[in-house]
């Protein structure tokens, strides 16, 4: 198990297109209710939208490479 998941890759492809603003209202609407923001054991969770505005980003993390991405996700658990 362990090495499969060392061995795990990811590879996400986007066409470059900006997130409609309806798109951005309904995220920034979801991650900012406090009951989506509980983990599956009940801790707290924080979620931030991140832009990329276009900046090139390759790799984020250790894990997965994602291309032309308009934006992503941060998640953090307490």
């Amino acid at each position: 198990m362990k090495k499969a998941i060392e061995q795990r890759k990811s590879v996400r492809s986007y066409n470059g297109e900006a997130l409609t603003a309806n798109h951005e209202y309904l995220i920034q609407s979801y991650i900012s209710k406090p009951e989506n923001l509980t983990g599956i054991f009940g801790n707290v969770i924080k979620i931030h939208l991140n832009k990329t505005d276009g900046q090139k980003i390759e790799k984020i993390g250790t894990y997965g490479i994602i291309k032309k991405s308009p934006a992503y996700l941060v998640t953090v658990s307490e």
